[in-house]
């Protein structure tokens, strides 16, 4: 439970700094509040290394009726952009990737539209395996682990999706007849995403 704590306030603080406002972290006190406190400011050190060009933070999305998430942010960083998940985990865990690749297959549906409507995304060429998001290219996905620790942060990308693009497949498909053949709603339910992609990881 604490470190569920300290990760939504981490969460909630850099998607304020993001936004332009001062975080805060009102509510958490003694080693909580210190641990918190020590992942925002290893954020905030590789936000100086990297340069990251912030487009927008926490995204809702959805893939039809199937599944829906939240991303962290959209971000461009050198010459790419990436969809990003910020963690306070131990270590970056392959199905983070996993999970990250379903919510960009996401990102390509109709009904996602209205999340581009106000980014003014430079229009640039991608490699072939990057889908086209209403005209704009998105290249890549990255964990950007903020240890709790006092450590450096941990930045992991997969530009080449084409590296687990049978278990996205394969995690899509399970949550395609999960939702789809079986009926099941998509509120309150058990079988998420995160969940579905940590299942296809371990196959």
């Amino acid at each position: 439970k604490d470190a569920l704590d300290v990760g939504s306030f981490v969460h909630h603080a850099i998607e304020e700094h993001i936004a332009g406002r001062h975080p805060s972290f009102s509510g958490l006190t003694g080693k909580l509040l210190r641990e918190a406190r020590i992942s925002y400011r290893s954020f905030l050190s590789w936000e100086r290394e990297m340069r990251p060009e912030w487009i927008a933070s926490e995204l809702t999305i959805h893939h039809g009726r199937y599944y829906a998430g939240t991303l962290d942010a959209l971000a461009k960083i050198g010459e790419d952009y990436y969809v990003i998940d910020f963690k306070t985990s131990k270590e970056v865990y392959s199905e983070y990737f996993l999970q990250l690749a379903m919510y960009r297959e996401a990102l390509k549906m109709p009904e996602n539209r209205n999340v581009f409507q106000y980014l003014d995304w430079e229009r640039k060429p991608c490699e072939s395996t990057a889908p086209a998001l209403f005209g704009y290219e998105l290249c890549g996905i990255g964990v950007l682990r903020v240890p709790k620790d006092g450590a450096p942060a941990e930045w992991k990308t997969i530009d080449d999706l084409d590296e687990i693009r049978e278990k996205t497949l394969a995690a899509m498909a399970c949550i395609v007849l999960f939702y789809g053949e079986k009926s099941r709603r998509l509120k309150n339910n058990k079988m998420t995403a995160g969940k579905v992609a940590k299942l296809i990881n371990q196959m």
